[in-house]
C-alpha cells in the first residue's frame, strides 16, 4: 500500500517569510534615518527638496523658515523686510522661531544676522525642549554668536539692572544648560567670560556646577557625547598645579587622602545649598556613576584616557551595585565575542593608570579584589565572560580562591 504524501504548500511560507523580512529591514531603515532634516544630503537634492509636503508644512510655515532651511541669505533679508512680524512666529515640529531654527541647522552667518534683527525682548524665546538661543548656540559651537548676544542684552540694560548672564542661559526640559551641550573649550571660554561678568561673589568656575535632571555635570555628559576637547579643558581647569606623584611621601598621600573626605564629609551638609567642592571628575549621577564609569561603559579609550589625565580622578568609587569602573566595564562586555587590544589596553588603564588619588594603601590590588554588591570582583565576571585575555591578566593581580556571595569561587582552567 502507497504512503499517502502530504504537500505543505512551502510557497506559501516562504512568502510569508520573505514579506517579514522584508517590512522589518524597512522598518530598520525609516528608523535609523532620524530627522529628515539631518540627514546626509543625496546627491543633487538640498535639505528643502528631501522634505515631503508634510514635513514642508512642519517645519516652514512660511517662505522665510523655507529660505532659513535653503541658507538662502538674500532672501530670508527680503522676507522678514517685507513681514517683519515672521521672526516672531514658531515653526510646529519644534517650535523653533527662525533664529532658533538657524542654529539649530549649524547656520552661523545666518544666525548672527538674524540675531541683529531680532528685538532683545525675544532672546528669551525657547523652544519646545526648553532650549535657549545660548543652549543652541553652544551645541554646535557659535562662540562668537554667545559673545554677540550676551553683548546686546548687556548694552540694553540700564544703569541699575545688574547682569545676569543665567537669563539668557536657562536650563531646558532636561535641566540642561550650555555648559552640559558646549561642543568645545572656545564655547565654554565664551559662557566663562560672561558668567564672570555677572558674578559677584561667587568662583570663576562656579557656572561649571550644574546638574541635569539625571545628576549629570558637564563632565558625565561629554563623555556621553564623546566630546574629549570638553574633558581636557576641564582638566586643565579642576586638576592643574598638582606636584608629581614620584615626590610623594606616604604622609602626603594622606594628607591628600584625609582631606578629600574631610571635604565630601562637610559637602554632604552644606549640599543643599548648591555647593559643589568635590571634585567634578569625581561627582556622581542619580546612579552614584562618576564620569568613568560612563567611560567604561561605552568603552571609548580615547575618552577613558582623557579622564585619566586628571591626578584627582578616584578609581575607587561605587555605583548603586558596588561596582568601580573596571566592574562596569567587564559587565557590558560580550560574551560571545571574545576581548580585543583596544578593549585590553582599557581594562589594563582602569587598573593600573597612576593618579593623586592612588593612594600609599590603594593599589591596583585594592580595585581587582574589590567586591560588588554580588561579591564579585572583576575576576569573577571575567571568568563568566570565558575570556581568556581579560582573566589572564587579572589572575595575575588577584586571588582565584575569593569567593563571591553565592560561594563561588573565580578559579577557571582555561
Amino acid at each position: 500500500m502507497r504512503k499517502r504524501i502530504i504537500h505543505t504548500p512551502y510557497k506559501k511560507y516562504f512568502v510569508s517569510l520573505f514579506l517579514m523580512f522584508f517590512s522589518l529591514f524597512n522598518i530598520l531603515i525609516t528608523s535609523s534615518c532620524g530627522s529628515p532634516i539631518h540627514s546626509t544630503e543625496q546627491k543633487g537634492m538640498t535639505l528643502w527638496d528631501r522634505l515631503n509636503p508634510i514635513e514642508k508644512k512642519q517645519w516652514a510655515p512660511n517662505e522665510l523658515f523655507q529660505f532659513i532651511i535653503q541658507n538662502d541669505h538674500k532672501n530670508v533679508v527680503d522676507s522678514f523686510k517685507k513681514n517683519p512680524s515672521y521672526l516672531e512666529l514658531k515653526n510646529e515640529i519644534r517650535q523653533e522661531t527662525p533664529l532658533g531654527l538657524a542654529l539649530y541647522l549649524g547656520h552661523e552667518e545666518l544666525s548672527e544676522m538674524l540675531l541683529d534683527h531680532t528685538p532683545i525682548e525675544h532672546f528669551f524665546e525657547l523652544n519646545n525642549q526648553g532650549d535657549s538661543y545660548v543652549l543652541l548656540a553652544a551645541k554646535v559651537g557659535f562662540s562668537n554668536f554667545i559673545n554677540k548676544i550676551s553683548q546686546r542684552y548687556w548694552e540694553s540694560l540700564s544703569g541699575l539692572s545688574p547682569y545676569d548672564f543665567s537669563k539668557l542661559d536657562i536650563p531646558n526640559n532636561k535641566g540642561q544648560k550650555a555648559i552640559h551641550v558646549a561642543k568645545n573649550r572656545f564655547v565654554i571660554f565664551a559662557l566663562q567670560m560672561q558668567y564672570q561678568k555677572s558674578q559677584w561673589v561667587k568662583p570663576g568656575w562656579w557656572f561649571t556646577t550644574p546638574r541635569d535632571l539625571n545628576g549629570h555635570n558637564f563632565i558625565h555628559q561629554a563623555v556621553l557625547d564623546h566630546r574629549r576637547d570638553v574633558i581636557l579643558w576641564a582638566n586643565s581647569m579642576f586638576c592643574k598645579q598638582e606636584p608629581s606623584l614620584e615626590g610623594d611621601s606616604s604622609l602626603d598621600r594622606a594628607y591628600t587622602y584625609l582631606t578629600s573626605r574631610v571635604k565630601r564629609g562637610f559637602q554632604t551638609y552644606v549640599g543643599d545649598f548648591g555647593l559643589e567642592l568635590d571634585n567634578p571628575f569625581n561627582q556622581k549621577n542619580n546612579f552614584n556613576q562618576t564620569p568613568l564609569h560612563l567611560a567604561a561603559i561605552a568603552k571609548n579609550r580615547v575618552i577613558v584616557e582623557a579622564l585619566l589625565y586628571c591626578v584627582w580622578l578616584d578609581h575607587h568609587l561605587e555605583d548603586d551595585e558596588g561596582n568601580y569602573p573596571v566592574h562596569t566595564f567587564l559587565n557590558t562586555m560580550d560574551i560571545y565575542r571574545p576581548i580585543d587590544e583596544g578593549e585590553l589596553n582599557i581594562l589594563k588603564q582602569l587598573i593600573s593608570s597612576e593618579t593623586k588619588m592612588r593612594l600609599f594603601f590603594k593599589t591596583p590590588l585594592s580595585i581587582v579584589t574589590h567586591k560588588n554588591n554580588k561579591g564579585d570582583t572583576p575576576l569573577h565576571i571575567s571568568m563568566r565572560l570565558q575570556d581568556k585575555r581579560a582573566y589572564n591578566y587579572l589572575k595575575e593581580l588577584s586571588n582565584t580562591q575569593s569567593l563571591n556571595f553565592d560561594g563561588v569561587g573565580a578559579w577557571w582552567r582555561n
